[in-house]
């Protein structure tokens, strides 16, 4: 839908204008402060509603302000009186809508856009304007892949973290054991083997004690066999002794027999190789637990790399759908791409393309924005020469667009004059 006609009165600058303009360009001539851009301003706001409502819109002496605006298929009425604004939307079957601005609202989305105006904006406004355009919205897909980066930096960082713990752990020796060596069960042998050792040494005092009895036994016998020789007188005497000490001599010899039978069977522990062994556990136990720190630091690793590499994988599975929504998208102009830094024609920045191409490109971008009511607003007419001009209508006809253009001096022979707030 365009513009049919549009009647404005006492609206901001402009006394009463009548204009019914031809289908594609409309272009308002005027000098400064006669009222070209109140024009506009008069369309905008009676279609857009009050968030484009100047704060004076009634012109200065008058009591009311009234735009009526005739459309292929509707007709908007909007009057101002000095505390509120009413609105009619009539169909063309002469019904009126019961919600008028919510009507308009589902048919001037980008009434507002100046299509020239895109040339103006900064990088990032000109990608998601674009963005707009097409019906992508990466919002989602970058917060996702936002999330996923920030996941995957974390990851690489304990990654890094690992491996510099593990680069700075001590290496295990080549033959470092599977398991730690019990330290109680080695000294309890000890205990035991030292226990061992003190009876056999019991053992061997009493072997010595009954040797030295024995002994004693024998010199004892031979001195009485001596005295007997010599003392007869007392010979039943001696003989009376004589046989106490041969029984003591069997017993005692018997006795030193089985304790020297027995201290020569008793068999020392090596106490000098358990005591090695314990000696060596300290460095055995050490090279096991360098060993278990190093394959824990090495699984750890591992298991971050992993880790790592879902996240790229997450990474990987975003880009490619964000490269998925771009390719798979109507552009509307040929040779359009959106980049992370803005929009490229034809493999360079926008910004390097001719200006004939900028203006095409600005009025198609304008035009999809505006696909029900054709319509755009340029006020920044007099930033063009006669040239560009020239190659904004022709986008605009192309591109089957209105466009409503404020000038000082315009090109189009069928331009429309404004003098003192009045159309001539």
């Amino acid at each position: 839908m365009r513009i049919v006609s549009a009647s404005i009165e006492n609206f901001k600058r402009v006394v009463v204008a009548r204009i019914d303009p031809p289908r594609d360009v409309v272009e308002i001539n005027g000098k400064n402060g006669q009222g070209k851009s109140s024009i506009l301003d008069a369309i905008e706001s009676a279609l857009s509603g009050r968030r484009s409502h100047p704060k004076a819109p009634i012109r200065k002496g008058a009591d009311s302000a009234r735009v009526v605006l005739e459309l292929d298929e509707l007709k908007v009425e909007r009057v101002w009186s000095r505390n509120s604004d009413r609105l009619v939307v009539t169909n063309a079957d002469g019904s009126q809508f019961s919600a008028a601005q919510a009507k308009l609202d589902e048919l001037i989305e980008g009434l507002a856009f100046d299509p020239l105006g895109f040339l103006s904006m900064n990088d990032k406004s000109q990608r998601d304007t674009l963005l707009k355009v097409i019906g992508v919205d990466l919002d989602g897909i970058e917060e996702r892949r936002e999330e996923a980066f920030r996941a995957r930096r974390a990851a690489n960082r304990a990654v890094k973290e690992a491996e510099a713990r593990l680069s700075g752990a001590e290496k295990p020796p080549a033959d470092a054991p599977e398991n730690e060596v019990d330290l109680r069960d080695l000294t309890d042998e000890l205990s035991n083997a030292m226990a061992t050792r003190d009876k056999n040494e019991e053992l061997r005092r009493a072997a010595g004690q009954k040797r030295a009895l024995a002994t004693q036994a024998a010199d004892e016998h031979a001195d009485q066999l001596e005295r007997i020789e010599t003392l007869e007188k007392d010979l039943q005497g001696a003989r009376d002794f004589l046989a106490k000490l041969e029984k003591a001599k069997r017993l005692t010899a018997q006795a030193a027999s089985r304790a020297q039978k027995k201290a020569d069977d008793a068999v020392d522990p090596d106490l000098e190789e358990i005591q090695q062994r314990i000696a060596g556990a300290d460095s055995r136990n050490r090279a096991y637990r360098t060993r278990v720190t190093h394959d824990d630091l090495r699984f750890e690793v591992e298991r971050l790399r992993l880790e790592a590499a879902t996240f790229q994988e997450a990474l990987d599975g975003i880009d490619e759908e964000k490269r998925t929504a771009l390719a798979d998208a109507e552009m509307p102009v040929e040779g359009l791409e959106i980049t992370d830094a803005g929009v490229e024609f034809d493999g360079i920045p926008l910004a390097q393309a001719s200006m004939s191409m900028r203006i095409r490109i600005c009025v198609a971008i304008g035009a999809a924005l505006n696909p029900q009511l054709r319509i755009a607003l340029v006020r920044a007419g007099n930033d063009l020469d006669d040239e560009s001009l020239k190659a904004f209508y022709e986008s605009c006809r192309d591109s089957d667009l209105q466009a409503w253009v404020e000038r000082i001096a315009g090109i189009e022979a069928n331009s429309i004059v404004i003098e003192e707030g009045e159309v001539s």
